[in-house]
């Protein structure tokens, strides 16, 4: 990225009640912008975007083993973009084998990877000899 920016890395142990640490995270990283009602509504939307990644990670990646997620968040002033760098040891991601929900009748599962695609502007998965890296961009200005 160029320009001026700020990044907060952290790791979290892959397990559903350490999820919460993301909000806070984003937070931190985000009131680095004015607080407007669009820079709120951003931080929302990009928290449940790395949220729904992380709990898929930790179900679909881990399945319930131990392991940890490095997350490295930056936030770029100029243009304005916060980005995500999540990296695990889980197991490969298949996205041919994910199919994509039917919105038109309601089901239980299968909306997270839908909702990150809505949520952010970009977001790619590359898979690593040790394991898996993902990247969620968001530009906000």
């Amino acid at each position: 990225m160029s320009g001026q920016s700020k990044t907060i890395r952290f790791q979290i142990p892959a397990q559903l009640d350490a999820l919460v640490q993301l909000e806070g995270q984003v937070l931190a990283l985000m009131s680095e912008l004015p607080k407007t009602p669009k820079n709120e509504t951003e931080q929302y939307n990009f928290t449940l975007a790395l949220h729904e990644l992380c709990t898929n990670i930790i179900e679909h990646g881990y399945h319930g083993s131990r392991g940890d997620i490095q997350v490295a968040l930056t936030l770029q002033f100029k243009p304005q973009v916060i980005e995500a760098l999540v990296v695990d040891s889980g197991d490969p991601f298949d996205k041919t084998a994910v199919a994509t929900p039917n919105l038109e009748e309601p089901q239980e599962h299968g909306y997270g990877l839908f909702l990150i695609e809505q949520l952010v502007d970009d977001f790619k998965y590359t898979r690593l000899p040790a394991g898996n890296q993902w990247q969620l961009k968001r530009i906000l200005s």
